[in-house]
């Protein structure tokens, strides 16, 4: 059995990962940005722009984000988004990026370090 570390680690290699100077440096790359934190996270404050949804709710309600009500125009829609994820850390954000990789989104990256990253670099979250 894999430890959580190791299984993250296992992860990542299967993944696309960028760091936060390169999200930074192409933020409009990402038509979706995505907080997959708990709720109690994000009430401390979420990167512009983001749209949350928790990590363990993400399969069930990214399709949700779509303006097509009917699924196989809303699926259709998620498949032509940049997607990047990010959480406290990056291990969340990496799960749930191989998640929506193994459901045929193609454009998925994970934002390396997380808020924690973020706010060490002297960046702000908004309320």
């Amino acid at each position: 059995m894999l430890s959580y570390p190791a299984y993250v680690k296992s992860v990542q290699q299967q993944i696309n990962e960028i760091d936060i100077d390169t999200f930074n440096q192409t933020p409009n790359n990402y038509s979706l940005l995505i907080d997959v934190r708990e709720t109690e996270e994000v009430a401390a404050g979420k990167i512009a722009n983001a749209v949350h949804i928790p990590r363990g709710l993400l399969e069930a309600k990214i399709t949700g984000l779509s303006p097509n009500k009917d699924p196989i125009a809303a699926q259709k829609w998620l498949q032509a988004q940049s997607i990047a994820l990010y959480c406290r850390t990056g291990g969340r954000s990496a799960l749930a990026a191989k998640s929506l990789m193994d459901m045929g989104l193609t454009n998925v990256v994970s934002i390396q370090g997380g808020t924690t990253d973020w706010l060490e670099k002297g960046l702000t979250l908004e309320s």
